[in-house]
């Protein structure tokens, strides 16, 4: 336990620097997931939404 608690000490920003880029993978993961199992007329819906305007 010693040497765990040594080494995470001496890499630590190393350590954090991994486990942000993992939380950050995993939600990137998440995210395409979802956007490839939503459904046609939703994904149409959403690509054109930025082409409407601001009147209707």
């Amino acid at each position: 336990m010693k040497v765990v608690k040594q080494f995470a000490l001496e890499n630590g920003d190393t350590i954090s620097n991994l486990g942000f880029f993992i939380v950050v993978s995993l939600i990137f993961v998440l995210v395409v997931i979802h956007s490839w199992k939503m459904k046609r007329s939703t994904t149409d819906k959403l690509a054109n939404l930025a082409l409407k305007n601001d009147t209707e």
